[in-house]
């Protein structure tokens, strides 16, 4: 695990190891999380065995690789962290999910090593549907859980929580935007929507040129 605070909180490092300590509580560790120090703001933990980890609303920001056992999966599990703390960092506060875990960073850590390549990369795969603005967002956002759901409308509108013929309709939208199907590179359309949603205006363009 990588945990950090923002600049302006006293005492970061005491308030890092002791939020670690009480996660570790909740996660039911059966011994006590090794933490280092890795600069003023920020410690990097390895917590035994964990079960769920279930951040603190107000609690440092964390980012976790996967659980891995003996001497290849500490290092492994820590470089996962460190690549999932890679994409949280590049999501403005306002916007980042408390905790980042490895299977969210998922290839958007490894495509971040290339930002610009990335950004290049993700409008030609998306077209006008990496748009940087609300209308656009939503589309993103609703195909993104249409694809999760192998293509299925109906359980997209239960977990967005809009009807049916909504999800039709964005999905429709969001090929028109596109310029071409869906269907069409799939796996890089679900990889460059994943993109979108963890680091936005970092990886979206301005609203296209209609001249």
């Amino acid at each position: 695990m990588v945990a950090w605070y923002d600049a302006g909180v006293d005492d970061p490092l005491p308030r890092l190891e002791r939020a670690v300590a009480r996660l570790a509580q909740r996660a039911d560790c059966a011994r006590a999380p090794l933490v280092l120090p890795a600069d003023g703001w920020t410690v990097h933990a390895w917590l035994p065995a964990p079960g769920a980890l279930t951040p603190e609303e107000d609690g440092p920001w964390l980012a976790v690789g996967d659980p891995a056992a003996g001497v290849d999966g500490f290092r492994r599990t820590h470089q996962q962290a460190r690549q999932a703390a890679s994409v949280a960092l590049a999501v403005p506060p306002a916007r980042r999910a408390r905790l980042t875990s490895a299977a969210d960073a998922g290839l958007v850590a490894l495509l971040r090593a290339d930002p610009d390549a990335l950004r290049v990369w993700v409008r030609a795969v998306l077209g006008d549907l990496a748009t940087d603005d609300e209308p656009h967002a939503r589309l993103r956002e609703t195909v993104r859980v249409w694809l999760a759901h192998q293509g299925s409308h109906t359980a997209a509108a239960a977990e967005l929580l809009l009807h049916r013929n909504t999800v039709q309709y964005r999905v429709r939208r969001a090929e028109a935007a596109r310029g071409r199907p869906l269907s069409e590179r799939r796996l890089d359309v679900e990889v460059a929507l994943q993109a979108c949603h963890l680091l936005g205006s970092a990886v979206l363009g301005g609203a296209p040129d209609r001249r």
